[in-house]
């Protein structure tokens, strides 16, 4: 998924290294404000367990994508 102009991601996860907040590019709303993020402020994995809440900036997920309305 190109997240910018300059972040393209084939990982469904990404991390926000900055705010600790994970999205789900599956899921992806604007609101989540993904398509400001630097390349250097970015963490990704296909596996939300064993990866992305095991970084150590992992805080939270994302109130938008990571409980999408269904």
């Amino acid at each position: 998924m190109d997240i910018n102009k300059n972040i393209s991601v084939d990982e469904r996860y990404i991390l926000d290294m900055n705010t600790g907040v994970c999205h789900d590019l599956d899921n992806f709303e604007i609101e989540c404000g993904i398509e400001r993020l630097s390349k250097d402020c970015i963490f990704s994995s296909d596996n939300l367990y064993a990866e992305v809440k095991r970084h150590p900036t992992y805080k939270k997920k994302c109130k938008y994508c990571m409980n999408p309305k269904i």
